[in-house]
């Protein structure tokens, strides 16, 4: 039975219904799988989000939104390339601006910028308002440099929605790409305001603050927010706080007193404690481990360097930079040249220059790696070739930067005066300190390198005064104090001394100039002894006989009471003539007193002349140029052995007179008379000229003319006793410096002598000598020095020849 008509129609349309109702169930069950797929791409799950759109793909080939969601998807999960070559086969016209967004941002990803620009200018047109592809087109307009355009392009937008969060943020990042960081920090600040639950915005501003030197500050900030940045992020700027904090501890340094000035530096050590204590765990395996240091791990070690030379902590920094090298780490050139000046303070001026050298060769316009290269040159005693390189470092120095004096251009031009200092060409250094002092009077460090000439020159009383003239312009400076210690001790201004040393240890002891004014007063406070011997081997006719010798000794306490000395002397010497030997001694005990520009001393002596003498001096320093001297003694040490044997005693008196024109040239003047107990009377007179012909880093020609002459009272004496007598000579010596460390010096000299000796009654005659001697220099606390020779001269008509040797010491303990 067929059905009836109406019962085939509701038949076919419930068929038709029921197909409808299963399409739609099957559409809403793949919509709510797309819908699924989206929200585990949200969830970070790309990889099981793109394995559900590529099976709806495959369901609905035709379905656009499965199809843009799935490039969407692949630019979330850093599959860029992938997503640009997806899109490459569709036609975009119609897509969602998310769309044109998400390609855009995957192009940038891969520095595809035209393309990146094209997706976002095709949004921006079907989509004029969409702040996102504004936003998008802007960071790539960044990415090419165009910093301006992308400001512009935001601030368009910005006119128009001055509250938005995003466009302010985006505004901030676009700050952030020129370099702007203060614009950048104020925008960021202005997203949060707008939405203060920004988490990027308020990552902005962590950055920003780190950039702008505040990187402290960004730090505790990032610390109120966990998991605003990543460990790596948070570490940078710990080390970047410490690097700023070696930066103002450098400040710090210069400008505080005593160990505050440390606070900065030891904070910044502190931090790097770590990781130096991990490299020297590695000990010899350190090349082999070296790979476990990251590059944030060698440049927190290199900044160790750096605060450890400043900290005065040179030991550790040579031996941290030694490992480093061990361990196959590149120390940076501002590193090398921290230790270079390590080493500089550790006296080892050869490796120093190793390093300055290294490091300018990574920056050669550093001025202050050129300087601290002369210095180590001076130091190990290259004084030509750092004369040279002063010299080349002030020619390239302009003299005015941006229309103001240059500061590098004063100190290169003073270190030229001072690299003359240090050659021993006291002339020229004194040429330039002088006229810099006259065209700069008010800076500090022109007037110091002109009182230290000053000084070198011979003349303490204006070096003092210098160094007072650069103090009162650099009243803080603890080497000023220091360097008047020296010219304060050449005149016996001890209590101006002590406190000048005692307020620069009290600011700064470990500079260099404030341990050398320390070691000074530490030489000054120790005992002393002067000592002298002389050995001669001489023909018949001379009054000193045929073999004779002499020493002599003085030793001093330590300072009492500021002024005073006590000294015990003693004095030994023999002869031997035809008719016998002579032999003398006398010892005594004595005060000395010294004060400003005054030295006095008294003794009692015995021994040979059998009786008690007494014995008095007394030198006053007028100016820097003019001295007096005077002595006396009512048993004089200094009488003919030829005298004494015959049973001759005498009393002396003595006075001189010295003008100094500086170390290279002097003048000095002198009588004596003699009083012997024979009724004799003997006058002697002389006169001086010293010159110093060339003074170089390692040698001298100096000469010393003299003239002087004697007469007597008495006839018939027997001892050589002329009536009287002229003596002029010439000496002209060579001093060549072998070797100096510091403090430290050995040279040799050579002098030759020519003159001529006239004697009433004989005529005259020709006197030629000749002295070789080593002279040395130890530590500041010995003097040493010992030589032969020989001279030929005329006694009594006769010319007789004598052989000689001496020695000298100067010692303190």
């Amino acid at each position: 039975m067929f059905p009836r008509p109406s019962s085939l129609r509701f038949t076919a349309l419930a068929a038709a219904v029921c197909v409808a109702l299963g399409a739609d169930a099957a559409f809403a069950q793949a919509s709510d799988q797309h819908a699924a797929a989206v929200a585990r791409a949200r969830a970070g799950d790309h990889a099981g989000a793109l394995a559900e759109l590529d099976a709806l793909a495959a369901q609905r080939p035709g379905d656009r939104a499965v199809l843009f969601d799935r490039i969407v998807v692949l630019g979330w999960a850093g599959r860029d390339a992938e997503a640009l070559a997806r899109a490459s086969g569709l036609d975009l016209a119609g897509a969602p601006a998310y769309v044109y967004e998400a390609l855009g941002r995957s192009a940038r990803n891969l520095k595809r910028y035209e393309l990146a620009q094209s997706l976002y200018r095709r949004s921006m047109a079907l989509h004029p308002d969409r702040a996102d592809s504004r936003i998008g087109l802007a960071m790539t307009l960044s990415d090419l440099g165009d910093h301006a355009a992308a400001a512009r392009l935001l601030d368009e937008a910005l006119a128009a929605a001055p509250g938005s969060a995003d466009l302010l943020e985006a505004r901030g990042l676009a700050a952030e790409y020129s370099g702007d960081w203060l614009g950048a920090l104020a925008f960021h600040q202005r997203a949060l305001r707008a939405d203060p639950a920004r988490r990027d915005a308020l990552r902005g501003v962590v950055r920003a603050a780190g950039r702008l030197g505040a990187p402290q500050l960004a730090a505790d900030l990032a610390g109120r927010h966990p998991g605003l940045i990543d460990a790596a992020e948070a570490r940078a700027l710990a080390d970047d706080a410490s690097a700023l904090q070696i930066r103002w501890g450098r400040i710090e340094e210069r400008v505080e007193t005593g160990d505050a000035r440390f606070a900065w530096i030891d904070r910044a050590l502190r931090h790097s404690e770590p990781v130096a204590q991990r490299l020297a765990g590695a000990g010899e395996a350190a090349a082999a481990t070296a790979a476990g240091f990251d590059e944030a791990d060698r440049r927190l070690l290199a900044d160790r360097l750096v605060a450890l030379g400043l900290r005065k902590r040179h030991e550790e920094a040579v031996g941290l930079h030694d490992e480093m090298v061990a361990a196959g780490m590149q120390v940076p050139a501002y590193a090398r040249g921290s230790v270079a000046d390590s080493l500089l303070a550790l006296r080892r001026p050869e490796q120093a220059i190793v390093l300055f050298r290294e490091a300018l060769a990574a920056q050669p316009d550093d001025f202050g790696l050129s300087l601290a290269l002369f210095f180590a040159l001076v130091e190990a005693e290259r004084i030509d070739e750092a004369t040279d390189h002063i010299d080349a470092l002030a020619a390239r120095t302009p003299k005015w930067l941006r229309g103001r004096a240059n500061h590098d251009a004063v100190t290169a031009r003073t270190a030229q005066a001072l690299a003359r200092l240090y050659g021993d060409r006291l002339d020229q250094a004194e040429s330039r300190s002088r006229g810099l002092s006259t065209e700069l009077p008010y800076n500090a460090q022109v007037r110091e390198a002109f009182a230290a000439t000053a000084l070198a020159r011979g003349w303490p009383r204006l070096a003092d005064e210098e160094f007072r003239r650069a103090m009162a312009v650099d009243p803080t400076s603890a080497g000023l104090r220091a360097q008047r210690v020296a010219p304060l001790l050449d005149v016996h201004a001890w209590d101006e001394a002590r406190a000048e040393l005692e307020a620069a240890s009290a600011m700064r002891p470990d500079d260099h100039r404030v341990r050398r004014a320390a070691d000074l007063w530490a030489v000054h406070g120790l005992r002393e002894i002067e000592a002298s011997a002389a050995w001669g081997t001489s023909g018949g006719a001379t009054p000193t006989g045929t073999d004779d010798w002499r020493a002599e000794a003085r030793l001093y306490t330590r300072p009492l009471a500021t002024n005073w000395r006590v000294f015990g002397q003693a004095l030994r010497a023999r002869a031997e003539f035809d008719d016998g030997v002579a032999r003398w001694h006398r010892e005594g005990a004595g005060l000395e007193y010294r004060a400003r520009d005054l030295r006095l001393a008294g003794a009692v002596t015995d021994g040979s002349a059998d009786r008690i003498g007494i014995e008095a001096s007394a030198a006053w320093q007028l100016d820097d140029r003019w001295s007096l001297d005077a002595q006396a003694a009512s048993v004089s040490s200094n009488l003919p052995l030829q005298a004494w044997k015959a049973g001759v005693r005498a009393s002396e008196a003595a006075l001189g007179a010295r003008y100094a024109v500086n170390e290279s040239r002097g003048f000095g003047v002198g009588l004596s008379r003699m009083d012997f107990s024979d009724d004799n009377q003997r006058d002697r007179w002389w006169a001086s000229w010293f010159e110093r012909w060339v003074s170089e880093p390692r040698w001298r020609l100096e000469s010393t003319a003299a003239i002087g002459g004697s007469s007597n009272s008495l006839a018939g004496a027997p001892y050589f006793n002329p009536g009287s007598d002229l003596t002029a000579s010439v000496e002209v010596a060579g001093e060549w410096l072998n070797w100096r460390r510091y403090e430290r010096q050995f040279s040799q000299r050579f002098a030759v002598t020519l003159g001529s000796y006239a004697q009433e009654g004989y005529g005259s005659g020709s006197i030629v000598g000749a002295t070789y001697e080593h002279v040395w220099e130890l530590d500041r606390r010995l003097y040493l020095r010992y030589g032969i020779g020989r001279v030929l001269r005329p006694y009594d008509g006769e010319r007789s020849g004598r052989s000689h040797a001496h020695v000298v010491l100067d010692g303190r303990f």
